[in-house]
């Protein structure tokens, strides 16, 4: 599951809060981590985690303006969900509004139809249910969504759904289990995020019952701060404390990686750095010394603008043919995003937010037309299936790769998907002997397709998502230790003569494949000295999609011939380290891209039995095709004497 960056927050000078500039240089601390984490820089894996640190801030900041008015007897929901609406609408739908040219420009009706549906989810405040519902196996990748930033946007206006009116109940009839309810709230919510990062890792970043405990952290420290107006830890303590902080938060954004179960335990890490930097980094201290810098503090003041701007940049960017531009081109539009931040921050956010200007009336009705038009442009293209312009032919051809037929890869009795109960092989995934068995996931199930044009007998065990390694299990989905366990269980009952091992090996970068390959192949070679293994290696990837690059290149399947690929160094390296695991461990390594390319180039298409298809239907699952074609090659060498 890809990561993604939340902010909003209340404001830090306003509604009797007495400003605190070294906030918005934790907001800094935050954004500028998350933006480079996107832009594609491998030293901040876990820069995702500004999510964690923005949250903690806005229930800090949004519970001390509600607890402060609550005591004097000032609140009003009305007034709140004002102040939310000239914080977050004016620079939310003026960014929507500048995508909505480069949609057109850049995408193609699959994704104009994700992209208008996304647009009505964002108006209604469920985009995180949407794109937790669109963020399935084989879904465009997040790199490629311009608004996918916003579920967490969803999650805080869901939150504030609920919020102001407990706290009113709360402080009304029940003042001394504020605290006490807020606490059981979010220990129910932290276990939860546990227990559901392990069975459903997209519900549990996506969905509000899993963050909840975040906000809520922010709430508890603001209370504690209304409460304790003396310091309970005595003040010569705060500078380390607060300085630990900012180690906390380094620490999770340096090395966390996409691997990382998240929300679970390790989100503590820097949710409780950004705790101990706002309870103790203040003026006197170094830590807060250093927040409040000017440069810090003014880019936490644009930090919400910065945040809503750079993924579109990222996405549009990707989307029209630099995926592949590489880190300096990125770091280019992260300046570009801080530029225009400070653009939306002076001219749109900061006019919304003086009432002299704008009304609550003005407000609300600008937002309800706002939100009406964005609903209308949404529904108007989604009624037309993303269909914006007319398509030749040859680009219908290709887009219908898009939906492209799965069935040889027989799902849900060979390839074992992560929403089916029963988790075995059925018996026709068995040969008729042990002469060949195929280990994999769904880069295998593809294959195996292609195997079984050539061979009339073979055992296929493939798992949606599982690499396929021994006693290994997978951090975000539980079934693949199980899974896997079977499928280890069969093949030592079978002591086949060839095993054959493939996987998207690429995906599973971030989990130290080759040291699990390594050790995986060494168990196989003890228990079974007389089998032969074979590792076949990573496919040439496509990014986002061959279908979109054939676009890009203005080809079609007739003449599509060879086409570039930028990734190839980058797969070459990865290949070499699985390839010294292999030899290590003691089987035989097959490599895919010198089959399929040469010069740094690919070939997109194979013909068989007198039909041409491509080669790859997505990012680098190969098409029926693709795997005969792909089967038939290696079969000649390496894997000759196999074939019936």
């Amino acid at each position: 599951m890809p990561r993604n960056l939340g902010i909003t927050g209340g404001t830090n000078s306003a509604h009797g809060l007495a400003y605190r500039p070294e906030i918005d240089g934790l907001r800094a601390l935050a954004v500028l981590p998350v933006i480079l984490f996107h832009a594609g820089a491998s030293f901040f894996s876990g820069g995702y985690v500004g999510v964690d640190v923005f949250f903690v801030i806005s229930g800090y900041l949004i519970t001390t303006i509600i607890a402060g008015e609550l005591a004097r007897g000032e609140f009003s929901i009305l007034r709140f969900y004002e102040r939310r609406a000239r914080r977050i609408l004016p620079a939310l739908f003026f960014v929507m509004l500048a995508c909505l040219p480069f949609a057109w420009l850049t995408m193609w009706p699959g994704d104009m139809l994700q992209f208008a549906r996304s647009i009505n989810q964002v108006c209604i405040f469920l985009s995180n249910n949407f794109f937790y519902h669109h963020s399935d196996y084989f879904d465009t990748a997040s790199e490629f969504k311009p608004l996918l930033h916003t579920w967490s946007l969803a999650v805080e206006e869901q939150y504030y759904l609920f919020f102001p009116p407990l706290m009113l109940l709360l402080a009304r009839y029940a003042k001394r289990w504020v605290t006490p309810c807020l606490c059981i709230i979010a220990v129910l919510s932290f276990a939860y995020a546990n227990y559901q990062v392990r069975h459903d890792a997209g519900a549990a970043y996506f969905l509000l019952p899993s963050r909840i405990w975040e906000l809520m952290v922010g709430s508890l420290i603001a209370l504690h701060c209304l409460t304790h107006t003396a310091p309970i830890i005595p003040v010569r303590y705060h500078g380390g404390l607060a300085l630990a902080g900012i180690a906390l938060i380094i620490a999770a954004m340096v090395t966390f990686t996409d691997a990382t179960p998240y929300p679970s335990q390790f989100t503590l890490i820097p949710i409780v750095g950004s705790a101990l930097i706002i309870l103790y980094a203040r003026s006197e201290n170094l830590v807060g010394k250093i927040l409040s810098l000017k440069p810090f503090v003014g880019i936490g003041l644009v930090s919400y603008s910065a945040y809503l701007w750079h993924q579109p940049i990222f996405a549009f960017a990707r989307l029209g043919g630099y995926a592949e531009a590489g880190l300096p081109f990125f770091l280019m539009l992260s300046v570009l995003a801080l530029l225009l931040a400070y653009f939306t921050w002076r001219y749109i956010e900061t006019p919304f937010r003086v009432r002299g200007r704008f009304s609550r009336k003005k407000i609300f009705i600008l937002a309800l037309l706002a939100s009406c038009c964005f609903l209308a442009i949404g529904s108007a293209v989604s009624s037309k299936r993303g269909k914006i312009r007319p398509l030749t032919t040859e680009q219908q051809q290709l887009l219908d790769y898009k939906n492209y037929d799965l069935s040889s890869w027989r799902a849900g009795t060979c390839f074992i998907t992560e929403t089916q109960e029963n988790r075995t092989f059925a018996p026709e995934c068995y040969g008729k002997n042990n002469h060949v068995v195929l280990w994999g996931d769904s880069f295998g199930a593809a294959f195996a397709g292609g195997l079984r044009a050539h061979l009339s007998n073979f055992s296929q065990f493939t798992v949606m998502g599982c690499a396929p390694f021994h006693s290994y299990t997978h951090p975000k989905r539980a079934y693949c230790n199980e899974v896997n366990a079977f499928a280890w269980k069969e093949i030592l009952r079978l002591k086949p003569k060839t095993l054959i091992i493939h996987a998207g090996w690429l995906f599973y970068q971030q989990q130290n494949p080759a040291e699990h390959l390594k050790e995986t192949i060494t168990g196989l070679r003890t228990a079974l000295p007389a089998t032969r293994i074979y590792v076949i290696g990573n496919l040439p990837q496509w990014s986002p999609n061959l279908p979109d690059v054939m676009l890009r290149n203005k080809r079609s399947i007739a003449d599509a011939g060879t086409i570039p690929n930028y990734g190839l160094r980058k797969l070459a390296a990865y290949d070499a380290q699985l390839k010294e695991a292999t030899i290590t461990g003691g089987a035989t390594f097959i490599p895919t891209t010198d089959t399929f390319c040469s010069d740094g180039s690919c070939m997109v298409t194979a013909t068989i039995n007198g039909r041409t298809e491509l080669v790859t239907w997505d990012y680098g699952h190969p098409t029926l095709n693709g795997a005969i074609w792909l089967a038939g090659e290696l079969l000649k060498s390496p894997l000759r004497g196999l074939k019936r």
